[in-house]
C-alpha cells in the first residue's frame, strides 16, 4: 500500500470527506428511461462504489430545464418527482462509503430539438459543427428562469441525499457558451467583456450556494485550453478560474481540455487512445496554481500507477478515472489488495463507452461485457456440478469462455492451433496508437491461467482430437477467416487482406489501394499502418464515408492522422475489378469508372465464420456450443460477451 499512499489517502471536499482520491467523473450511460433513473442505472454506479471508488459522480448532462435536450437515456431534474429516484441512487452509493454527486446542466445549443420538439437555447445565434442546429437566442427573462432552475435542481439533489453537484463550464454546455467568444456574440450585459461573459456563471453559482447552503458540495469543471482558433486560451481560462474561485463558492475544480466547436477538437473532449495517457495533466497543474480548492484532473489516467504519479507530482488533488472504472469497477479494491495484475486496464478504444453514446446507444465496455449488464453478469456463480470442458480456439471469445468456466469450477482445457493466444485482436494491436488492444489478450490469458485453465498451444484440433479428451462440454471458438470477395482479379499476387498486412505476412508495395467494404476500423487503421511506413495509400469505399460505422469522435482522430499522412479517401466508390496495375472502380451513384493505380491491393471485407468442427461433433458431445466469430463475425465486445454467457450456462 505504501506505493499508493497518496491515492488511498482521504481528502476534504467542502463539508465532506472522500475516503480516497479516485473519482468517477460525470458521464452519460444512457441507462435511463424517459428521463427517469432505472435500477440498471443504479446498479451500474453502485458497482463502482462497491469496488472502492471514493467519489462517484454521474449523469453526463442531468437536465435542469425542458429546453436542455437530453439524449434519450439520460435523467431529467425538472420537478420533485425525481427526488425518490435520487434517494435510491444515493443510498446505493453511500452504503459502500463513497460520496455521491451529480452533474446538473443546461446543454445550451449542444443537442437536437427532435428529442422533444423544443428549440435549443443559447446566448447567441451561433452553432457548432457537430450539433448544427440554430438555437433560440435567450432573453433576460429566460436567463433568469435558467438560474432559478439550476438552484431548484441542486435542492432536489440535496433532498435526494446527494453530497453535491458538478457544474460544467466545459463541453459545449450553456455556461461555456456564455463564456466563449465563439459562442457568445451578445452586446448586452451578458456579452462582450470577460466580466460580462462571466455574469451568468457567477449568478448561477451564487444562486446555487444560497439555495443549498454550505453543507452541500458545489464543484466546477472547465477546459484548461480550448485549443480551437478564436476560442479561449489557457491564459484566459486561468483568469476565469481565478475569478470564479475568488467567489468562495466552488469546493473543487475539475480540469480537462479541448472544446466542442469543431469536429476535430470535439473528439479530444473525451480522448481516445489516439491521445496520450494523462493528456490534460499539464492543464490541471496550471489550474492548481490559481485556485484554492482541490483540483481533479480528467483525461486518460487509466492505472493506479499513473494516478499516484500525478498526485506525487502535484498535478492534482484527486484523479478522474472514469473509463478505468468502466473497464474494471473493482480496480480500487484490487489495487489496495496488491492485485495489480488482476486489474483490467482501459485501452482507450471508445468503442463501448463514449463511442456508443455518440451513436445514441447505451454504453458498455469493449472488454468488460458486464458493464450495463450488471444484474446478469457482474457475479460469477459456482457450477452445480464440475464438468470437463474443452474450448477450441484461443481468441478473445475462447479465452473468456475458458476463464469463466474455470472460475465456476469446471476442469477446462483450451486448444489453440497457433503459437500464441489472442486471435485477430493481435492484428488490431499492430495498427498505430492501437497497441493497447494487446492488453485485452494479456489480461484474459493471465486470468485464465490463474483460474486453472490448461492452455495447449500449437495444437490444431480435429473432431477426433476433441473427442479423445472425453469432454462433457465443448465450446468452439475457432474465429473467422478473412472474407474473399467475388471480384475479378481477387487472386492476383499483389492482393492481400488487412490482417495479412498488419501481421507482417505480406510486404505491400509503395502505392497501395485499401478497399473498405467493412465500414469499420480495419481499412483506415491498416491505411494508417501503411502510411506510417511511407506508403502512398488510397482508401476506396462504397459507403458515404470511409469507416462509416466508427463513432464520429474516434473517426475524427483517425481522419486527422490519415490526412496528415497524405492518405486519399475516396468514398461512394466500389471496387469492381482488380487488375495488374491497380483497381478498377465504379462510383456508387454516377456509375463512372476509373482505374486507381497501385502496386498492392489490400482488402477489408470483414470476416467469414470459420467452424470446421461443429457438424462433425454434433450429436457426439452432450453439450456443444459455437461462439464468437465462428458463430457470426462481429466485434471484440461481441466475442467476449458470447464467451462469458456460454460459460455461465455450462
Amino acid at each position: 500500500m505504501s506505493a499508493f499512499a497518496r491515492l488511498f489517502s482521504p481528502i476534504r471536499i467542502g463539508h465532506a470527506e472522500a475516503k480516497n482520491r479516485i473519482v468517477s467523473t460525470p458521464h452519460g450511460a444512457a441507462f435511463g428511461e424517459k428521463g427517469n433513473i432505472t435500477e440498471r442505472y443504479i446498479r451500474y454506479h453502485e458497482e463502482k462504489a462497491r469496488g472502492g471508488c471514493g467519489v462517484v459522480m454521474m449523469f453526463g448532462s442531468s437536465s435542469i430545464h425542458p429546453t436542455s435536450i437530453n439524449d434519450w437515456g439520460e435523467v431529467n431534474n425538472w420537478d420533485d418527482s425525481v427526488i425518490p429516484q435520487f434517494r435510491a441512487m444515493s443510498e446505493a452509493i453511500h452504503r459502500h462509503g463513497a460520496l455521491c454527486l451529480s452533474q446538473i446542466s443546461h446543454r445550451g445549443r449542444r443537442g437536437h430539438s427532435w428529442y422533444s420538439g423544443t428549440p435549443l437555447w443559447a446566448p447567441s445565434d451561433t452553432r457548432e459543427e457537430r450539433h448544427r442546429e440554430w438555437p433560440h437566442v435567450m432573453t433576460k427573462t429566460e436567463i433568469r428562469e435558467v438560474i432559478d432552475a439550476w438552484a431548484a435542481a441542486a435542492v432536489r439533489l440535496k433532498k435526494g441525499g446527494y453530497d453535491g453537484a458538478d457544474i460544467p463550464l466545459y463541453g459545449g454546455h450553456l455556461l461555456e457558451n456564455f463564456i466563449s467568444p465563439l459562442a457568445n456574440t451578445r452586446t448586452d450585459e451578458y456579452g462582450g467583456s470577460l466580466d460580462n461573459r462571466l455574469r451568468l456563471p457567477t449568478e448561477v453559482l451564487r444562486a446555487l450556494r444560497e439555495a443549498v447552503g454550505r453543507d452541500f458540495i458545489i464543484g466546477l469543471r472547465h477546459s484548461g485550453d480550448h485549443f480551437v482558433e478564436g476560442g479561449l486560451t489557457r491564459e484566459e481560462l486561468l483568469e476565469i478560474a481565478r475569478r470564479l474561485d475568488a467567489l468562495g463558492i466552488a469546493d473543487y475544480w475539475m480540469v480537462s481540455g479541448s472544446n466542442t466547436e469543431t469536429l476535430r477538437f470535439e473528439a479530444a473532449v473525451t480522448p481516445s487512445h489516439y491521445h496520450p495517457r494523462g493528456v490534460f495533466n499539464d492543464l490541471a497543474a496550471l489550474t492548481k496554481t490559481v485556485v484554492r480548492v482541490p483540483v481533479i484532473v480528467a483525461g486518460r489516467i487509466v492505472t493506479a500507477e499513473q494516478a499516484e504519479a500525478a498526485l506525487a507530482a502535484g498535478v492534482c488533488d484527486l484523479v478522474g478515472m472514469t473509463r478505468a472504472l468502466i473497464a474494471d469497477p473493482e480496480m480500487p479494491t484490487k489495487v489496495r489488495a496488491g492485485r495489480l495484475d488482476d486489474v483490467r486496464v482501459c485501452v482507450g478504444a471508445a468503442e463501448g463507452c463514449i463511442g456508443r453514446l455518440r451513436q445514441g446507444k447505451a454504453i458498455t465496455c469493449i472488454q468488460n461485457p458486464a458493464i450495463g449488464r450488471e444484474a446478469e453478469l457482474m457475479q460469477i456463480h459456482p457450477a452445480a456440478k464440475r464438468r470437463r470442458v474443452v474450448v477450441v480456439g484461443g481468441g478473445v471469445a475462447g479465452l473468456e469462455a475458458a476463464r469463466v468456466a474455470a472460475l465456476r469450477g469446471h476442469q477446462t482445457i483450451l486448444l489453440e492451433a497457433g503459437a500464441a493466444v489472442g486471435g485477430q485482436v493481435l492484428a488490431v494491436a499492430r495498427a498505430p496508437r492501437r497497441e493497447e488492444y494487446a492488453s485485452i489478450v494479456t489480461w484474459l490469458a493471465g486470468q485464465a491461467k490463474k483460474a486453472g485453465v490448461e492452455v495447449r498451444l500449437n495444437t490444431p484440433a480435429s473432431a477426433a482430437d476433441v473427442l479423445a479428451l472425453k469432454p462433457d462440454a465443448v465450446v468452439l471458438a475457432t474465429g473467422a477467416s478473412q472474407r474473399v470477395p467475388d471480384i475479378p482479379g481477387v487472386k492476383l499476387a499483389h492482393v492481400a487482406s488487412t490482417v495479412d498486412v498488419l501481421l507482417g505476412r505480406v510486404a505491400p508495395g509503395r502505392r497501395v489501394v485499401v478497399v473498405d467494404e467493412e465500414g469499420y476500423f480495419a481499412a483506415p487503421t491498416t491505411a494508417d499502418f501503411l502510411a506510417d511506413r511511407r506508403a502512398q495509400v488510397t482508401i476506396v469505399s462504397r459507403y458515404f464515408m470511409v469507416g462509416e460505422d466508427i463513432d464520429e469522435g474516434t473517426r475524427s482522430d483517425l481522419y486527422a492522422r490519415l490526412f496528415a499522412r497524405g492518405v486519399t479517401l475516396t468514398p461512394m466508390t466500389r471496387a469492381v475489378e482488380i487488375v495488374p496495375q491497380g483497381v478498377r472502380t465504379r462510383h456508387t451513384f454516377s456509375s463512372a469508372e476509373t482505374v486507381v493505380e497501385a502496386d498492392s491491393v489490400v482488402l477489408a471485407f470483414g470476416g467469414k465464420a470459420h467452424d470446421p468442427l461443429s457438424r462433425e461433433l454434433e450429436g457426439r458431445v452432450a453439450d456443444l456450443k459455437v461462439i464468437g466469430d465462428a458463430y457470426s463475425p462481429r466485434r471484440v465486445h461481441d466475442a467476449i460477451l458470447d464467451g462469458t454467457r456460454v460459460a455461465r450456462a455450462l
